[in-house]
């Protein structure tokens, strides 16, 4: 879903980082269940009962980073290039405020807070690349 999306044929990887997160902010509709990531919730729920699921999780989970991380490591190269953070650690990172801001709009019982923290985490990614604020924000 996410490597057939629009964005993922951007030229510029930095549009491509950006494009992610407003195309999973537009995911973001409905019941919360329905939007918010299976595989989250079943690392949650199962992470010390089934290891053996823990680690298939984590293996996705982790395998989704270094694809976002790709991307962020070219658009570092391309515009900050001696900045001192890791896109692998910006990738995972990513994937932990999307998972908190699915907890948060399941809490709340409202998507309208997970938006509000994909557009603060897309404000946070555009100050690492030296931007004053993401693209079409």
């Amino acid at each position: 879903m996410f490597r057939g999306a629009p964005y993922a044929a951007l030229d510029d990887p930095a549009q491509r980082v950006f494009g992610y997160l407003e195309f999973r902010r537009a995911l973001i509709e409905g019941e919360p269940a329905l939007f918010s990531c299976l595989l989250g919730a079943l690392a949650q729920e199962t992470a010390a009962a089934r290891p053996a699921l823990r680690e298939d999780v984590w293996t996705v989970l982790d395998a989704h980073a270094d694809w976002l991380a790709a991307d962020l490591a070219a658009a570092k190269a391309a515009r900050v290039p001696d900045a001192d953070w890791s896109p692998k650690d910006v990738a995972l990172f990513t994937q932990a405020a999307l998972q908190g801001a699915f907890i948060l709009a399941k809490a709340k019982g409202d998507g309208s807070v997970a938006r509000a923290m994909v557009d603060q985490l897309a404000r946070y990614v555009a100050t690492l690349l030296g931007l004053d604020a993401p693209p079409n924000s």
